[in-house]
Order: C-alpha cells, then sequence, then structure tokens
C-alpha cells in the first residue's frame, strides 16, 4: 500500500529566459514609428541622462553646453577639462558599463551606423509650437451627429415637450443615423416614461432634420425618406415602389424578378435603380469623428541608379543621446541610483541604433529582392517568405517578423506596409513561380476591364488565368476575390 508524503528534491532542467534589456530591445524592434515617437517621449522625460539630440547640438554651439560639463565635471571628478565631443556615443570605461545581452536582437552594430549618419544635415522644421499665431487658420474639432442635431433642434420654432422628445430620439441614433429601438423602448429611458404618441411626432420632426434619411428604423425607410425630397417624376415613383416591396430583389440584382414584380421595362428599371444608387444608406456616417490612424514611414526609398536604396525616415521619430554634461557629473563615489539611470540611458540609446540597424537590413533586403515592384507595381512582385530574409541576414524568422510588424516604406509609387512584400510562391506551367499577391492583382486587374453587363465568373477567370500560364482552381480564384472584398459575379452584374 502506497503513502502520500511531502519532500525536496532536486531536479535539473533548462530554460530560455530574456534579461529586461533583451525585451526591452526586443520590445522597441517591434514597435512602428508612431509608438515608438511615444516610448522616446517618456523616455525623455523619466531618464535625465537622455537629451534630444538637437537640443544638445543647441547647447554645444552656444558654448553652454561644454562650460557647464566643464565645470560639472570638475566638482564630480576633480578635472578641469570638459568631457570629449564624442561622449554621448563612446563607452565610458572608466566609470560605468552598459552592455545590452542577448543574441541576435542585439547583433554587433558598427560604431557609425547608418542611423547617424542620416541624421546629420536634416534640419529640423519649425515645431507647431514655434510658428507665428495665424488667425485665420484655427483648428475646428469635428462635428458629429448628435451636436449637428442637437443644434438643429434648439433651432427649430417647438413646444418644449416635443423638443425633450426629439433630443431623447437623437440619443438613440446610432452611428449611421438610424433608430436603434423602438420607440416603446426608448420611452422606457426615462423617468418618468415618455408619453408614445409624442415620441412619434418627434420622431416626424427628427426625420426632416439635415442629413436626410436620419431617425429610420430601416433602410428602406431611410431610402424613401430621401427619395421624398426628390422632384416628383416617373423614375422617383418606380424608384419608390422599388425600395419598398422589392428591396431584397434589387440585392441579389435579380433584374429578371424586377421587370416582373414592378412591370416595367428595362430602360425605366435601370433609371430607376441609378436613383436609388445615388441615395446615402448611411446618412450619419459623414458626421463620423473617426479618424484614420496616423501613417509613419520608418523607411524611404529612393532610386539610385539600376537600384534602390533605402534609408532611414529622420522624421518618423527624434533622435536621442545620452548627455555629456550629465554624464560628466558621473564618477566613481556617485550615488549608484545615478549610475544605475547612466547605464539605462545607454542601453536605450544602443537598443535605438540596433533597432535601425536591422530594420535597415531588412529593408534593403526586402527592396533588393522586389526592385521590378517598384519598377512595374504589384503584377511584378515576386514570392517571398519570412524565411528567406531570415537566412539572407542569418537571423530569426521571429525577429524578421518583428521587423516588419507595423512598419511601412514610402517609395516613388506610395506608401507600403513591410508585410505587403511577402508572399507564397505559385508554380506556373512554364516551370517558373509567381506571388500570391501578384495573381490577386491580375484578378482585380481582369474584373476591373470586365463587362458589366456579363461580368466574369470564378471559372472564367480561372481559365483566363491559365491561358496566361497561370494553372489554379475556380475555388482558389473565390477565395483571392473574396479577399479583395469583391463580390461574386452575379452581384457585380449591372443592366
Amino acid at each position: 500500500m502506497k503513502t502520500l508524503g511531502t519532500g525536496l528534491a532536486l531536479k535539473p532542467q533548462t530554460s530560455l529566459t530574456l534579461s529586461p534589456q533583451l525585451q526591452q530591445s526586443l520590445h522597441l524592434l517591434t514597435l512602428p514609428a508612431a509608438e515608438l515617437r511615444q516610448a522616446i517621449e517618456e523616455a525623455l522625460e523619466q531618464n535625465p541622462f537622455l537629451i534630444r539630440a538637437d537640443e544638445w547640438d543647441e547647447l554645444a554651439a552656444t558654448g553652454s553646453a561644454a562650460t557647464g560639463s566643464a565645470a560639472t565635471g570638475s566638482a564630480a571628478t576633480g578635472s578641469a577639462e570638459p568631457p570629449p565631443a564624442g561622449a554621448a556615443e563612446a563607452p565610458d570605461a572608466d566609470h560605468v558599463e552598459a552592455t545590452t545581452p542577448g543574441a541576435e536582437a542585439n547583433e554587433s552594430v558598427p560604431d557609425h551606423t547608418p542611423y547617424d549618419a542620416y541624421w546629420e544635415g536634416v534640419t529640423p522644421g519649425i515645431a507647431p509650437e514655434d510658428e507665428p499665431f495665424d488667425p485665420y487658420r484655427t483648428a475646428v474639432a469635428p462635428e458629429g451627429l448628435t451636436e449637428h442635431l442637437t443644434a438643429q433642434a434648439e433651432l427649430t420654432l417647438l413646444p418644449e415637450t416635443v423638443r425633450q422628445h426629439v433630443l431623447l430620439l437623437i440619443e438613440a441614433l446610432d452611428d449611421n443615423g438610424y433608430l436603434c429601438a423602438p420607440l416603446a423602448e426608448i420611452a422606457q429611458w426615462v423617468d418618468p416614461p415618455a408619453d408614445t404618441e409624442t415620441l412619434e411626432v418627434a420622431l416626424k420632426v427628427l426625420q426632416r432634420f439635415d442629413p436626410t434619411g436620419v431617425g429610420a428604423r430601416s433602410l428602406s425607410e431611410c431610402l424613401l425618406l430621401q427619395l421624398a425630397e426628390r422632384p416628383a417624376s416617373p423614375e422617383r415613383t418606380l424608384a419608390e415602389r422599388l425600395v419598398r416591396d422589392a428591396l431584397e430583389l434589387l440585392a441579389k440584382r435579380d433584374y429578371a424578378g424586377l421587370r416582373k414584380t414592378l412591370g416595367c421595362s428595362e430602360a425605366e428599371l435601370k433609371a430607376a435603380i441609378a436613383l436609388v444608387e445615388s441615395l446615402d444608406p448611411k446618412p450619419g456616417r459623414r458626421f463620423s469623428t473617426e479618424t484614420a490612424p496616423t501613417v509613419i514611414p520608418d523607411l524611404i526609398v529612393t532610386p539610385e541608379g539600376d537600384r534602390f536604396r533605402v534609408d532611414l525616415n529622420p522624421a518618423a521619430y527624434p533622435r536621442v543621446v545620452v548627455s555629456p554634461l550629465y554624464q560628466a557629473s558621473i564618477g566613481r563615489k556617485s550615488p549608484e541610483a545615478w549610475r544605475a539611470r547612466l547605464i539605462e540611458a545607454k542601453q536605450f540609446v544602443k537598443q535605438l541604433h540596433q533597432r535601425a540597424f536591422t530594420l535597415l537590413r531588412v529593408g534593403q533586403t526586402i527592396v533588393d529582392h522586389q526592385a521590378d515592384f517598384f519598377r512595374y507595381g504589384e503584377r511584378a512582385l515576386q514570392p517571398l517568405t519570412l524565411k528567406t530574409v531570415a537566412e539572407a541576414l542569418t537571423l530569426h524568422e521571429s525577429t524578421i517578423s518583428r521587423v516588419v510588424a507595423g512598419k511601412y516604406l514610402l517609395a516613388p509609387n506610395g506608401l507600403f506596409e513591410l508585410k505587403t512584400f511577402f508572399s507564397a510562391a505559385l508554380a506556373t506551367d512554364d516551370g517558373d513561380a509567381t506571388s500570391a499577391a501578384a495573381i490577386k492583382s491580375r484578378i482585380r486587374a481582369l474584373i476591373a476591364a470586365e463587362d458589366p453587363h456579363r461580368p466574369l465568373s470564378d471559372t472564367a477567370i480561372a481559365d483566363r488565368l491559365a491561358a496566361e500560364g497561370i494553372v489554379i482552381a475556380r475555388r482558389t480564384v473565390a477565395k483571392y476575390r473574396d479577399s479583395l472584398s469583391i463580390p461574386p459575379a452575379k452581384l457585380r452584374k449591372r443592366l
């Protein structure tokens, strides 16, 4: 019979542990330019040993930095000599040793990396706060749908009770301008409950506000409200019947069913459909206050003879250095906390150099491989994988993945995310290989050139690609078409 008990035992095992410095280095490598700029600003605020390079250059130019460094250095170390001009970049072996442990993420970086060269001679632009005040250029916050409708409610002559009900309905609208709940439910949102009959009156008032179609409870009602403001005509009458009775048939592009249901000719149906398609199914979206995320390219591609050169974008984020003024004040007898902050500052600058150095290597490798893309466009994209780049640079695939994540490249033919240049290889019937991205580009071009009255089916697209030497299945065409957000042939058909 076995008995249970407790005891101590030694068990050898191996594990991989990342040092804090390596973790930060990998984190900086992953950050896109906009987030890296924020991380640098936070580091500048938290660590007094870090300073913007342009600020230090201004101090050095005025002579105040050298004077201050000499005085501080004399007090701290007993030397009357100011710190050397390269103290911001050179390691200080006598006082502190700043090293960043790690393997490939902290590979050897040259003493004078391209990171430094790209900022030399760059004149920073005038900061917004330094620009002269222009009374004719004022920043106005975009007006949202709620504010737009509330202003109209306040300016409309209405009984106060109806006005309050209109304001209640405005709060019930979604971003598209539709009423998101039944009136009976909205009436219960306030205490005491609102009067349903007064809400009906308030809704009719709201539906007369700009933009036309706001306050609708369905797509059909939204379109009918907009049609009611159009001049009376046979096309408008037929369009109203279409929206009221046959909107589902229009969504399916069932033109034969539409003609049968509406009892009209093809020409009349075409005019009615054109009128319906000119309406706005989401009238509230034009007042959306959502803004697209800011994209800042990390790399800039410029032609250079027969090849393309990749440079860092000097405007992507500020260059920082270790302050020689503060560094000179640190000696062997300095508090340990200050010595630690100096080490952190040196490590941070080194990690920024490492990030820039690795990003440049990866970017140049990608551009060299995809040079035809910058000459001829998307159709010339070559197959490329993370493994290919990793083997070319003797790095790990995970490092390449971190580098390309969220990074953008500005080229003469546009702004592109780095992951755009990676695509699987597909064999052609002549033994060559093409990329999936190039095939998608070809599918898009075939659909753009098709006859809208007789759009190409997925089978027809596959046949045309096969005639060009690209043999792929119909279901693969459908998958690529869906990834391009292109509807099937039946929904692309036009009268």
